[in-house]
């Protein structure tokens, strides 16, 4: 009998292919708006060719379904230890909300015990006490889940078999520092893990669409940029990040809004000797200025003309402004940094561009072995302020492809060539 037994535990962990089922939860914010109020969101799911709309409250939960040939670990279910003596625990994760049944049967399929609890999402812990020394299968069904595993004991039954929690790990939902929105329903939708989804978010007339390949909770940000014209007739794109109204993109103007002229200069020892306003493409190629902007100096910053009206070359308090706007700290410049590495160079440490900031690397124009040069392109981007420090040195802000902070400069020449973003009054 012992061997009939035994065999038929063999061909069950050989032949049994459990289903794994699992939810990821989506839910969507607004950046850039001063409205909470994202009317609808349509979700396509490229691979598949399907598609829904939702609300703009409504969580998206895509199921997903995994064959598992063996399921141990943080893959789902655990048993320790295994074989157990009279006492064990039972580990696994639930991945959605809902009434759980843990159901312990033997051998020939008679149900030993079962428990049914409503669980919430997160990591739990039961434990076995009592079984007697023989195979065991644990069945585990929850909210669109199941586990299925095998019990080896050698206790010696003296024990009142029982099934008790003993542990639980929630998780939690935590709100995005974005405009963000409470649940008010939760719209499933089939998916495969490495399927292709594109979410447009509409708010008004307004759209924006974001395209990922989703493999955990979390959320989706639209941003809606504003525009701007500027006085030299540029649309420039706008983003409202926390309480600022910020320039989505580099000034690039070749006149004051006043109508004057801003003198291209592209002798680098002219350049060095002004103390006058002056701009100029990088490597005086107009090629690089359609992306990363034109490059100023400090004189021209001081006029006080160089923004379109009712627009202004932030000074050093409104930049800090923006960076706690973004969280803060080592991770500010990430926030603010365009992603990928199109425009700036590898590794692009830590950019999100989660504010729609999309700071890009313009590099500047200064001295290298008594030379003035361009340099930096791709690698850096330095933005100046409306501060000086003393006769011949001013302030700017910079970001660079290997850091995630926004960092201070305090003493650029003022001769140096750098970038400008403007900021609403």
């Amino acid at each position: 009998m012992k061997r009939n037994i035994s065999f038929l535990v063999l061909l069950f962990l050989i032949g049994v292919s459990n289903v794994f089922s699992q939810s990821i939860s989506i839910t969507f914010g607004v950046v850039g708006l001063s409205t909470d109020t994202l009317s609808s969101v349509k979700v396509e799911n490229l691979n598949q060719g399907t598609s829904l709309t939702l609300n703009g409250s409504d969580i998206l939960s895509l199921t997903t379904v995994t064959d598992i040939k063996t399921i141990t670990g943080d893959k789902g279910i655990q048993i320790v230890p295994n074989p157990m003596n009279n006492n064990g625990e039972i580990h696994f994760y639930s991945p959605n909300i809902g009434n759980t049944s843990i159901t312990i049967t033997d051998a020939s399929g008679k149900i030993v015990i079962k428990q049914v609890d409503n669980l919430q999402v997160g990591n739990y812990s039961y434990s076995i006490v009592g079984l007697p020394s023989g195979i065991y299968f644990a069945n585990i069904v929850g909210a669109n889940f199941v586990y299925n595993t095998s019990i080896v004991s050698i206790g010696t039954g003296n024990q009142t078999i029982s099934l008790k929690q003993i542990n639980a790990v929630t998780e939690t939902l935590v709100a995005s520092k974005l405009k963000s929105f409470k649940s008010s329903s939760i719209v499933s939708m089939n998916y495969i893990i490495g399927d292709s989804l594109q979410f447009t978010g509409t708010c008004g007339t307004l759209t924006s669409t974001v395209k990922d390949v989703p493999i955990s909770s979390g959320q989706i940000s639209f941003v809606f940029y504003g525009s701007i014209k500027d006085q030299d007739s540029n649309i420039c794109k706008t983003i409202i990040i926390g309480s600022q109204t910020w320039m989505a993109e580099n000034l690039k103007v070749i006149t004051y809004n006043d109508g004057i002229i801003i003198p291209n200069v592209t002798d680098g020892k002219t350049w060095d000797g002004l103390t006058t306003g002056a701009q100029c493409d990088y490597n005086n190629s107009i090629s690089y200025t359609n992306i990363y902007g034109k490059l100023y100096n400090w004189y021209a910053v001081n006029s006080n003309k160089l923004c379109p009206s009712g627009w202004h070359v932030p000074n050093d308090s409104e930049w800090v402004i923006l960076s706690t706007a973004v969280g803060g700290g080592s991770t500010s410049g990430g926030a603010l940094k365009e992603t990928d590495t199109t425009h700036w160079s590898y590794p692009n440490k830590g950019a999100t561009n989660i504010s729609g900031f999309t700071a890009l690397p313009g590099g500047c124009r200064g001295i290298k072995n008594h030379d003035i040069v361009f340099q930096y392109i791709g690698i850096l981007g330095n933005w100046w302020c409306n501060n000086e420090n003393g006769v011949s040195y001013a302030n700017s802000r910079l970001m660079d492809n290997s850091d995630s902070s926004l960092g201070a400069a305090s003493y650029n020449y003022k001769s140096m060539g750098s970038s400008v973003r403007c900021l609403k009054n």
